[in-house]
């Protein structure tokens, strides 16, 4: 049996793992919103938005979700934060934010960027920033 270096065996090793990880999902972006498309007004604050709007990091619409915390009576941003980052979110736009959802958005490793206007121009401007790649790095 041949002994193979360890550096030719860890390179191996590195370029098997990248290849069972396969390529990163885009980043995905929720947009706190009053209806459930696209061309709908960012919601006030993000807390008590009826709906949330996903988009993946190529500002491409995804869905629609109800937000399920609209009618907690205290900690809804801090429990939404928690659901938005198990659905892969790592950006959240809104008119407002509570702090305690700001402080919530950060520990989960969320970005959020407060927006007045149509949905689909805050995600826009947010992907024109760049926050969201330069949070992930």
């Amino acid at each position: 049996m041949q002994k193979i270096p360890v550096t030719i065996l860890g390179i191996l090793l590195l370029v098997w793992g990248f290849a069972l990880a396969g390529p990163q999902a885009p980043a995905t972006i929720a947009v706190a919103a009053a209806d459930k498309i696209p061309g709908a007004r960012v919601s006030n604050l993000a807390g008590r938005s009826p709906f949330f709007l996903l988009f993946d990091g190529q500002g491409n619409f995804q869905e629609a979700i109800e937000n399920p915390y609209r009618a907690q009576r205290s900690g809804a941003g801090v429990s939404l934060a928690r659901f938005l980052a198990s659905k892969g979110v790592r950006a959240v736009v809104a008119e407002n934010f509570g702090s305690k959802m700001i402080t919530a958005l950060n520990q989960n490793g969320l970005v959020y960027f407060p927006f007045k206007g149509l949905a689909k121009d805050g995600v826009n401007q947010l992907l024109e920033a760049n926050i969201v790649s330069q949070k992930n790095k």
